[in-house]
């Protein structure tokens, strides 16, 4: 909702975002980009999907609140 409430919920601003994501990635020679999503955001999943990410579960993910 913090995005969304700050105008970037437009698809083209997404896809823009992400590919400067992917290019600064490639400039400083990183090995992957790795995203997390809340699994209801069918949206995101799909952009994601577009993009060329590959969905991981072989791993379960965990985080303490403090």
């Amino acid at each position: 909702d913090l995005v969304r409430s700050r105008g970037l919920g437009d698809v083209y601003k997404r896809q823009a975002l992400m590919n400067a994501a992917t290019a600064y990635a490639i400039d400083t020679h990183a090995h992957s980009l790795k995203l997390c999503t809340s699994v209801d955001n069918l949206q995101a999943q799909a952009l994601y999907k577009q993009l060329g990410y590959n969905k991981i579960t072989t791993f379960d993910h965990y985080t303490l609140m403090l």
